[in-house]
């Protein structure tokens, strides 16, 4: 199960009795799907039920580079503004932190 998944599954989620109804009805309907499918789909959500307001995506669990640079360019593709990276950043060498940030400024600026 992947993690977008298991986040509706979670706390707000499908396993939270005060969650609306939609929240269930998504992790039934995506729990078989691969992470990167999943999470692409609830990116998508995200961005159609904002309208015409600009979406921001900030946060996250720590994650390799290779999920990382996934991720920010999945959530450009459907849409996203900008996105905001703390820990993915920070909690790095120093070196390393400048290498994946020319990575991700190529992805931002392809969009």
């Amino acid at each position: 199960m992947g993690t977008a998944v298991r986040e509706l599954s979670g706390v707000g989620g499908a396993g939270n009795a005060d969650s609306p109804a939609a929240y269930g009805k998504l992790y039934q309907e995506w729990k078989d799907l691969e992470e990167n499918e999943a999470y692409r789909l609830a990116v998508e959500k995200v961005v159609a039920s904002a309208g015409k307001t600009m979406v921001l995506f900030s946060g996250g669990s720590k994650m390799g580079d290779e999920d990382l640079l996934l991720k920010a360019r999945l959530c450009m593709e459907v849409g996203a503004t900008e996105l905001i990276f703390g820990r993915n950043m920070w909690q790095r060498p120093f070196d390393d932190g400048l290498a994946i940030t020319k990575k991700l400024k190529e992805i931002l600026l392809a969009f």
